[in-house]
């Protein structure tokens, strides 16, 4: 039987629809031995793969049949629509506890608190994607402080290397390349060859910076904050990082050099504290092979783009869903259960260039009294982003994370705060079932993929907002010049909060 579904199109091309039917179907070749929890696309129920999620990574293409299934319910949905209703703004007073108005006594307090909720934490954080304004490379493995790392002449280098691969087209290359098209030059041949030549020197000046000793990269800062949290809680937080099939060894890899190495990186010029944090992360990488944990979540299926008929596009790239399945593939896996069973209650999504002040979020989280609570960060020149909103549903209002795009234009600018993306939540909650389309430019054409959205849970469940911190809970890397804005700086800050951590 078909899935029945209701659709929702906005001016974007941003297609939402919500699964109220279970008849999915299963994996090529697969039969479905028990029926999928009502968000999860393929059922993955029956497939053997939970001892593999960790080491080789368990990463399906989806059947010929469920991408007909996508494809149909695409070419059906109905007209395109914005959201109506009573929509409002989130102002400061509509935060359960802002960071930003905090004295450092209250701060301190919070820190106090969250220190004895700990012990109940998963940490979990997204290194699935290709960083595509980046040229395609692996963000999870990027320093921080490549400015400090590399001479100053490469550092520029290795921005306009950017500049040039995040192009939007090949008049572009050649003009930020300095490149002028010769007689008898195809343009788009002379641009794929910059293309791949400034992508070779790009990951060759990366690699450079990432071989220094005081390298600290998104997977750095984070196994320091889950190792000293761990040692200071006297509990062991899991740490996972979500890879997908184009991620997955390079990240493998990375955290296998690093239970060899880190005693020969530098975390803290005070030797004093380095030699803290490496104790306490000698502690943590001991214990977690001890349990058998990996720190990797290789779970996915991917899909083909759709064109605008709903028809797979052979030839691109099969990727995951987004974001908002993260749960749903914890439950399929196992691993949500495991987590539960070692007395685990809440798990935090981050982005992967994005680190929180751990004890200071889950208290204020705990201290909201709801299931979901979200960090929003005040909008100023250069920082903006999806912003939340209160909708009314029953008579009540509701912090929700919608789509830009799916709210009336008004709305596009004006907000006093955006979403960070770093989610505290409950794991007994069950994953959202909120599903899109949306519809991209590829080439001289466009392409649909399947989308899903982290704050995708705020639709469903009872959300608090709490505000942060620019420069701590969140800064901006969006570009390789911005990690030479605020790269060095992040690591100041966590360094300080790492000082106060040591036990």
């Amino acid at each position: 039987m078909s899935p029945v579904l209701t659709f929702f199109l906005n001016s974007s091309r941003l297609l939402s629809y919500q699964l109220v039917a279970f008849g999915l179907l299963s994996l090529s070749g697969l039969s479905a031995a028990s029926a999928p929890h009502p968000c999860v696309i393929e059922s993955l129920a029956s497939i053997q793969a939970r001892s593999t999620y960790g080491s080789a990574g368990y990463f399906a293409e989806a059947s010929a049949e469920h991408h007909e299934v996508l494809g149909k319910a695409y070419r059906e949905a109905g007209s395109v629509k914005k959201m109506t209703g009573n929509i409002q703004r989130v102002s400061s007073k509509d935060l359960e506890t802002d960071l930003n108005r905090l004295a450092p006594a209250e701060l301190g307090k919070l820190v106090e608190q969250g220190r004895k909720e700990m012990p109940k934490l998963y940490y979990f954080t997204s290194g699935a994607g290709l960083w595509s304004r980046g040229g395609g490379q692996v963000k999870a493995l990027i320093p921080f402080n490549l400015k400090a790392l590399l001479p100053e002449k490469d550092f520029e280098r290795l921005v306009h290397a950017g500049n040039i691969l995040n192009a939007s087209k090949s008049e572009d290359v050649l003009k930020l390349a300095g490149r002028e098209l010769r007689s008898g030059e195809e343009l788009e041949y002379v641009a794929a060859r910059i293309l791949k030549e400034r992508k070779r020197e790009l990951g060759q000046l990366i690699d450079r910076a990432r071989a220094h000793e005081k390298s600290l990269t998104p997977i750095d800062i984070k196994m320091v904050n889950a190792a000293l949290q761990s040692e200071r809680c006297g509990s062991y937080v899991p740490f996972d990082i979500w890879t997908s099939e184009q991620t997955h060894d390079a990240i493998q890899n990375y955290l296998a050099d690093f239970a060899g190495g880190y005693s020969k990186k530098q975390f803290h010029p005070n030797p004093s504290f380095d030699a803290r944090i490496k104790s306490a992360l000698g502690k943590y990488v001991n214990e977690s092979a001890k349990r058998q944990e990996s720190h990797l979540f290789g779970y996915q299926v991917g899909y083909h783009a759709l064109d605008l008929d709903g028809k797979p596009v052979k030839g691109t790239p099969m990727i995951g869903e987004g974001a908002g399945m993260a749960k749903a593939y914890l439950e399929e896996s196992g691993r949500a259960a495991q987590l539960k069973a070692m007395g685990k209650t809440t798990w935090v999504f981050e982005n992967i260039e994005v680190v929180t002040d751990l004890p200071i979020g889950m208290a204020a989280h705990v201290k909201s009294g709801k299931p979901v609570s979200v960090i929003l960060v005040p909008e100023k020149q250069g920082y903006k982003g999806g912003s939340p909103f209160l909708i009314e549903r029953g008579g009540q209002k509701r912090l929700e994370l919608h789509e830009m795009s799916a709210l009336p234009e008004e709305f596009a600018n004006g907000n006093s705060y955006f979403n960070s993306n770093t989610i505290f939540q409950s794991l007994e909650l069950a994953p959202p079932k909120n599903l899109g389309f949306e519809v991209k430019n590829a080439g001289t054409g466009k392409i649909v993929r399947v989308k899903m959205n982290a704050g995708d849970i705020t639709l469903e469940a009872p959300t608090s907002g709490i505000g942060g911190r620019i420069g701590v809970e969140y800064e901006n890397f969006k570009n390789y010049g911005e990690f030479g804005q605020n790269g060095e700086k992040l690591i100041d800050t966590f360094r300080d909060i790492w000082a106060r951590d040591i036990r």
